[in-house]
């Protein structure tokens, strides 16, 4: 199989479990939603596979503004209290 395919295939099972996953314990309304370090630690999983994506896309420049602005948008959230739950 070519690895341009194969590099397709991974991503877009990648992305759906993505989704569920953050459906079952990330949305603020889930019966399951996770709270505290867990949280913590399922938005850092998921916003540094979205970052490792935009690396592989757009290059270093694109990669590196969204990583930083979710950095600092984590940052707030925590800093902050906004996290609502």
């Amino acid at each position: 199989m070519n690895r341009s395919i194969q590099s397709k295939i991974v991503s877009f099972f990648l992305s759906i479990a993505i989704v569920l996953l953050w459906a079952r314990y990330g949305a603020p309304k889930s019966p399951n939603v996770l709270t505290g370090v867990n949280k913590f630690v399922l938005e850092i999983f998921v916003y540094g596979v979205g970052s490792i994506a935009f690396y592989k896309l757009f290059g270093n420049s694109i990669g590196t503004i969204y990583l930083s602005v979710v950095v600092v948008d984590l940052f707030f959230m925590y800093v902050l209290g906004l996290q609502g739950n």
